[in-house]
């Protein structure tokens, strides 16, 4: 129940915000705290089935990841959530299923989060096309 509560105050408080980037959270803990908010996009489309995967200190796609986490309906929608994170280069992946073309979809994005998004959640979308 907290980890659904946590990550609907996650989307809303992302959802909320101006930036795209990142926004403020109230529950840090540690200094080295953050989470990453993805969400996957096919087109103008939101993917609500799928996993994600990240590995940290990569620039292109690598042979295997550090973390991966499902995508799951919360109240603001579906993502996927990357608890206790530190600021650093990674590459995200993602695959999941478009239901209204019924195929599999698939994308990843290098992202530098730097150390401006400490206590923060940053909210980022993956844009996956067809496999």
């Amino acid at each position: 129940m907290k980890l659904r509560l946590l990550i609907a105050t996650a989307a809303l408080l992302s959802f909320a915000s101006c930036s795209k980037d990142g926004v403020e959270g109230n529950n840090c803990q540690t200094c080295s705290e953050m989470r990453i908010v993805v969400t996957l996009k096919h087109h103008d489309d939101v993917i609500n089935t799928g996993k994600v995967y990240l590995k940290r200190d990569a620039t292109n796609m690598p042979d295997s990841y550090d973390a991966s986490a499902e995508v799951v309906m919360t109240d603001e929608g579906p993502m996927a959530l990357f608890l206790n994170q530190r600021p650093g280069k990674f590459y995200i992946y993602a695959d999941g299923y478009d239901t209204s073309i019924n195929k599999d979809v698939a994308g990843g994005v290098p992202v530098n989060i730097t150390s401006d998004f400490m206590f923060k959640y940053y909210r980022m979308i993956v844009p996956v096309t067809e496999k």
